[in-house]
């Protein structure tokens, strides 16, 4: 059988990539799996020091504009040429417990058209942080409990090793930064395969899984309208890029419909960011 791969994103956070990997490398997980780390034009050492720290990992150099769906499909790409069967998809701001890959591992072995997820926590106060969804409903799953769903977030996936040659690496032109987890999974959902929870398989999330800051804090009373607009509307890794809201909606919803439902929030973001400089 295919050695399964460990691929992350990363960018200007060396301290906390290297706590990723050895937290890697001390649960036995860097003996079991190839790594590929993507460093997006960092800035701070991080791939010299990846290197350096952790000689097995194979350090990919990007550009400073993979973002994170791009960094994904870049290690993808490297570690199909390695021959890769089960890929995992993780964050460095994520620690699998011990055993964690080995139990999405178990069951993408028994699945090889399938993508699991883990029961994530927020590392500080050990409550449960949902990321599986299905429709506008988001789960977790207990220990013990393989829950069904339709998509997961990015934080930590496991993809089955007829995945990604059934689906290819996700879409980076629509979804460079955000969504990118969102609409590959739950494109895959639709093209058959099982996408689920595995309550056995435990991750910490650092950032205790918040979603990004509020629109009303983005808005830079210094900045004109028309700069706070590009940066929020348009940047490519704003969570609220109009160009992955559209593309997001009618993939969810189908293109006249989810053409109007983005349409309607796009109307609220921008009349809200208004109303905030105009405060301020």
């Amino acid at each position: 059988m295919s050695r399964p791969w460990i691929l992350i994103p990363v960018r200007n956070r060396q301290a906390t990539t290297l706590a990723c990997l050895a937290a890697l490398r001390a649960n036995g997980d860097l003996a079991d799996c190839g790594v590929i780390v993507v460093d997006d034009g960092s800035s701070d050492g991080t791939g010299d020091a990846v290197r350096a720290a952790f000689p097995e990992a194979v350090v990919v150099r990007g550009d400073g504009q993979l973002f994170w769906t791009g960094a994904i499909a870049r290690a993808m790409r490297e570690a199909a040429a390695r021959g890769a069967g089960i890929l995992f998809w993780l964050n460095d701001d994520c620690r699998p417990q011990a055993g964690a890959l080995r139990a999405l591992r178990n069951f993408l072995e028994k699945k090889p058209a399938a993508l699991a997820g883990p029961r994530c926590l927020n590392a500080a106060t050990g409550a449960t942080v949902p990321t599986g969804f299905s429709g506008r409903r988001i789960f977790s799953a207990a220990a013990g409990e393989i829950r069904p769903v339709q998509g997961l977030s990015g934080f930590c996936v496991g993809l089955g090793a007829d995945v990604a040659g059934r689906l290819g690496p996700p879409d980076a032109e629509n979804f460079p930064h955000y969504g990118g987890d969102t609409a590959y999974t739950l494109r895959a959902s639709r093209a058959g395969c099982t996408v689920a929870l595995v309550g056995d398989a435990v991750v910490q999330l650092l950032d205790g899984g918040g979603g990004p800051a509020a629109l009303r804090d983005r808005v830079r009373a210094g900045e004109s309208l028309a700069e706070n607009w590009r940066r929020i509307f348009s940047a490519t890794n704003s969570p609220y890029r109009l160009r992955t809201l559209f593309a997001l909606q009618r993939l969810k919803y189908g293109a006249a419909t989810g053409s109007v439902l983005a349409l309607a929030r796009a109307t609220g973001w921008m009349a809200g960011m208004a109303w905030t400089k105009a405060r301020g």
